[in-house]
């Protein structure tokens, strides 16, 4: 869990930290995660069968728990922040 932290740490403050960048190799990186981020919004992908659109990581954890909870496995949450509107989410 760490090293994924650490990755999405440098891939999330490219912008901030260019050496980061230098080290960073983005043909690595998840397809979907790097079109989610460039129309910033955050997307995770994880194994199973119910996707998740959230406002929030918090609430993404929690709706991911009731997944599980219900008897179900989550299979990735969309973070659209707070400044999501219908045009965004498009």
């Amino acid at each position: 869990m760490f090293v994924l932290g650490f990755f999405l740490f440098l891939y999330f403050r490219l912008y901030r930290r260019k050496p980061c960048a230098e080290i960073c190799n983005l043909r690595e990186e998840d397809l979907i995660e790097l079109e989610a981020s460039a129309v910033g919004l955050n997307h995770v992908d994880v194994d199973g069968n119910d996707g998740c659109m959230v406002n929030g990581a918090g609430l993404a954890m929690a709706t991911m728990d009731l997944i599980k909870i219900a008897g179900g496995e989550p299979a990735n949450y969309l973070d659209v922040e707070g400044t999501a509107d219908a045009k965004r989410i498009e």
